[in-house]
């Protein structure tokens, strides 16, 4: 599978979607808001074999919104989140392996918000990620000698926010991956396009809007 021209071809999309989204905001100015995101993260890779999400990381950033309908809301994101995997020694299974893998990303995520009522949202979007930093550790040694990581991470975003005030609201989303982590890997779990290790996050955060 050629992941170079998938990327590229997804990049183009990505690209429109930018230029359509900041076409509105430009457009209807008085209308887009904007705020923060914070939370944690809990993170799995599928397909290495560690399966739970042990993996804890951050997830920050910024927001721009504009309402396009009484329920719809397109948002722009760009956020800083810490990905990975991690297994720890188990001495009631026998168990003495320890491994750690720190994938940190940059994150331009395009959303899609539907207003069930004055509490609810759901969404849905695409996030293309650049990977910023790497760290892969097996007992307690440095991994250096397996298949290099892909410098970009897309994935599918899938959440549900809950309103606690007018300006601050709780979000939890999954985010999962549909191009594998590592170049030229076949081995792992089976995805759209081929097989190999993905990234799989839960994240829980605040969202803050400031124009509310």
């Amino acid at each position: 599978m050629n992941y170079k021209h998938i990327y590229i071809s997804i990049k183009k999309y990505l690209l429109l979607i930018i230029f359509l989204l900041f076409s509105c905001i430009i457009s209807n100015a008085q209308n887009f808001k904007g705020g923060v995101m914070a939370g944690l993260a809990a993170s799995q890779v599928g397909g290495d074999t560690y399966w739970g999400f042990h993996k804890a990381g951050i997830f920050a950033g910024g927001f721009v919104n504009i309402q396009i309908t009484d329920r719809s809301v397109v948002q722009m994101e760009l956020d800083y989140i810490q990905k990975g995997s991690r297994h720890n020694i188990d001495s009631l299974k026998n168990d003495s392996v320890t491994y750690i893998l720190r994938l940190n990303y940059v994150e331009i995520s395009f959303m899609y918000h539907y207003i069930i009522s004055n509490k609810f949202t759901i969404e849905a979007g695409l996030s293309n990620g650049i990977l910023v930093k790497s760290y892969e550790e097996y007992n307690y040694q440095n991994i250096t000698d397996i298949q290099p990581f892909r410098k970009y991470d897309f994935c599918v975003v899938l959440g549900l926010s809950y309103s606690l005030t007018e300006k601050l609201k709780v979000n939890i989303r999954t985010s999962n991956s549909l191009i594998g982590l590592r170049k030229n890997n076949d081995y792992g779990v089976k995805r759209i396009f081929d097989s190999g290790q993905y990234n799989d996050v839960l994240i829980l955060s605040l969202f803050y809007n400031f124009n509310k």
